[in-house]
């Protein structure tokens, strides 16, 4: 794997990317670093790292700043911090794992094994990924292969899920959209995103409508429609 170690104080940084290459050299292949939110953005794009160890708090930005620049995160997200009140913030954000310092080496080589066989599972095609959704601070992993729909309702939105089970997310709709994979979703209205995979049949109309695997409809707005006859497959 190639790895990515974003944190301001140099110390942190050149002893995270030692014990990395000493403890974790079968899994970890190249370690580079960034000694600011803004540089890590760079180094990402340029780099682009199977893993992150993000800092949180760093001068000029933080480490939920940086993650921010990244409509879609290609890459799993450790943050190492010396301060345990970020926890939840870091769950929202989808984080892989979350080390505090001083860290622990046996704590490191299980976040370093456990993204090993998360990445060889996505390169496999074996295992779908998931979303983070929180609903009155209770946190859902929810495979993407489970969503039927997500749903706006005013500042909120309303995950529709296998089963009938239906989750009120404190997002709105538009977070959601940047958040799940295009391949796998489309906006068919301004209030609804479908999962392309759980549609059972399209009904041409005026516009149209697409018909979920609950029989639930969902209103294709006309502007969406070419798109969405694009991405749909039967």
């Amino acid at each position: 794997m190639k790895v990515a170690v974003i944190d301001d104080e140099i110390n942190s940084r050149e002893l995270l990317e030692t014990l990395l290459m000493t403890y974790c050299k079968d899994s970890v292949t190249s370690v580079t670093t960034a000694s600011s939110a803004s540089e890590g953005v760079a180094l990402i794009n340029s780099f682009q790292p199977d893993i992150i160890f993000l800092d949180i708090e760093m001068p000029g930005g933080n480490g939920f700043s940086l993650l921010d620049a990244f409509r879609k995160a290609h890459f799993l997200t450790c943050f190492t911090t010396g301060y345990e009140k970020y926890a939840l913030q870091a769950i929202k954000y989808g984080a892989f794992g979350y080390l505090l310092k001083p860290l622990d080496i046996s704590e490191l080589k299980e976040i370093v094994a456990k993204a090993k066989t998360k990445i060889n599972e996505l390169d496999d095609g074996s295992k779908n990924d998931s979303i983070i959704i929180s609903e009155n601070e209770v946190y859902h992993v929810i495979n993407y292969r489970e969503i039927l729909q997500v749903e706006a309702s005013g500042n909120y939105t309303y995950i529709h899920v296998d089963k009938g089970q239906k989750i009120l997310s404190d997002k709105r709709l538009s977070e959601y959209e940047q958040l799940l994979p295009d391949s796998k979703f489309f906006k068919v209205h301004r209030s609804h995103i479908v999962n392309l995979s759980k549609i059972s049949r399209f009904v041409e109309g005026r516009t149209g409508v697409a018909i979920l695997q609950n029989q639930v409809e969902v209103p294709i707005a006309n502007r969406r429609l070419k798109g969405f006859l694009a991405a749909f497959r039967p």
